[in-house]
């Protein structure tokens, strides 16, 4: 009986430690995914060995608008009231 018991728990435990190799091959790509989607937002990784110009707005309208965003700024932000009243009686309920 004690054999048996034996081979029983070390069955167990030998499948403990297989289940831990497992794991150990996703600890071991944990951050991938971050770092792929990190360099993917890169839009041009290798910017100086690059024959073409940049796309995106010429400068002499870019002025224009960058003037629009900036006087955005000027005018102070509207304030806005907002009554959070929690007492039960505001509610109509008795």
């Amino acid at each position: 009986m004690k054999k048996l018991m034996l081979a029983f728990l070390s069955l167990v435990l030998m499948s403990g430690c297989n289940f831990m190799e497992k794991s150990y091959c996703l600890d071991k790509e944990f951050g991938q995914a971050q770092q792929v989607t990190w360099n993917n937002m890169i839009a041009d990784p290798n910017p100086g060995h690059a024959d073409k110009a940049v796309a995106g707005v010429a400068g002499i309208h870019a002025e224009g608008i960058m003037d629009v965003y900036n006087k955005s700024f000027q005018e102070p932000p509207h304030k806005t009231t907002i009554n959070l009243n929690l007492d039960n009686n505001s509610t109509g309920r008795q």
